[in-house]
């Protein structure tokens, strides 16, 4: 299988553009033959992109949008208004590339070869605009070779630390190396630090952290006036009515997004919890001590993510009562509930939770199925 393939390579490869510079060279740069915007950030920034995408395809134009990681299926990562590239059209775009990488000697990450696969897609389908998230920090982010119209930074908070750096000023620094010279930079509030406003040398309008307000500041700047942001992103702050209870499903998965979930709530609620082996864990529970009524921590057998067993031993060091539960059991789990609940955590655990996501418009094929690592 192509994904299996895909997914099997090296995470992290040879640190830098070189490789990216290298392959789109030998495609005839498919990332020219569209306008774009790019957009970085730790939280907010797929949700400004599918705002964005969706302001400029209301407006008439032809829109491409790469966004990641998925929730249900490898073919959300790339649209064209709203359409989601086929399965088809992936297997077909990914032996072509592979086929590059090897005929050059280049080793590509995963990531590396989804956003050429994008660019390439795009190109042939016509795109006007492309609406480009960075996948990790923005200066060596494989999208960092597009020459977009206009940047985003949505917000900068600790995450990723073994990677961008462990300051809030080093992590700014990596978001930062989007900008380009000349380019117009939208800047959410806590974006709006010195290692990024030092860069910007053009238009600057920073925002609150609304990301839909964020959203519509980008595309004021683009020419587009009027937007009214009823687009519903899954999975975040998505609210849903379960056998009559309210339940949220949020992709918060560090301690800023964590932070803004416990907000919206009135009082202590329970979480249906999964963190992914990368997350900071002792910051998020920390977070959490006093903060809620009880995780609910699913058993799910995914590398990725951090077993129910495991995360129970942390909570209870920090007095935070924790209960594995089955997934199978969720319908149970809220018929016994008492409290305001919400889903939250990695974007890996939400797979687990399409049953009662149903309306999610995704392919059915198995291939393509949740089990892709996201």
């Amino acid at each position: 299988m192509i994904l299996e393939k895909l997914f099997n390579l090296p995470s992290f490869g040879k640190r830098g553009l070189e490789n990216m510079k290298a392959l789109s060279k030998a495609l005839k740069h498919p990332e020219k033959a569209f306008s774009s915007v790019h957009i970085a950030g730790t939280n907010g920034k797929g949700t400004v992109a599918m705002h964005v995408a969706e302001g400029l395809q209301n407006s008439g134009k032809r829109v491409g949008l790469f966004t990641s990681p998925h929730l249900f299926s490898f073919c959300e990562r790339i649209r064209i208004n709203g359409e989601m590239i086929s399965e088809d059209e992936v297997e077909k775009g990914l032996i072509k590339l592979f086929a590059l990488a090897e005929a050059l000697g280049i080793q590509p990450t995963p990531f590396e070869l989804m956003a050429l696969l994008a660019f390439e897609y795009f190109r042939a389908q016509g795109v006007e605009w492309a609406v480009i998230e960075t996948g990790l920090g923005g200066r060596l982010d494989a999208t960092n070779i597009i020459e977009p119209e206009l940047c985003i930074i949505t917000s900068i908070s600790q995450d990723h630390t073994d990677m961008l750096g462990t300051s809030i000023d080093e992590i700014a620094s990596e978001k930062a190396g989007i900008i380009k010279k000349g380019v117009p930079v939208v800047v959410g509030k806590t974006a709006a630090l010195e290692a990024v406003l030092s860069r910007v040398d053009s238009v600057l309008h920073v925002e609150k952290d609304d990301y839909l307000q964020i959203a519509k500041r980008a595309l004021k700047h683009l020419g587009i006036e009027r937007y009214d942001g009823t687009l519903q992103i899954p999975c975040r702050m998505e609210k849903r009515l379960i056998h009559g209870y309210p339940v949220i499903f949020d992709v918060a998965h560090n301690q800023a997004a964590l932070q803004y979930l416990l907000d919206q709530f009135d009082e202590k609620p329970s979480l249906v919890f999964g963190f992914s082996k990368s997350a900071e864990l002792d910051g998020i529970l920390s977070l959490l001590q006093g903060r809620v009524t009880t995780l609910y921590l699913p058993r799910i057998q995914n590398p990725r993510l951090l077993d129910a067993s495991y995360l129970q031993e942390r909570c209870k060091k920090k007095g935070i009562d924790a209960i594995p539960f089955e997934v199978m059991n969720f319908d149970k789990l809220i018929a016994g509930m008492k409290k305001p609940l919400a889903v939250t955590g990695s974007f890996y655990l939400m797979q687990y939770f399409k049953p009662v996501l149903c309306d999610v418009d995704i392919p059915p094929k198995k291939s393509f199925s949740p089990g892709s690592p996201a």
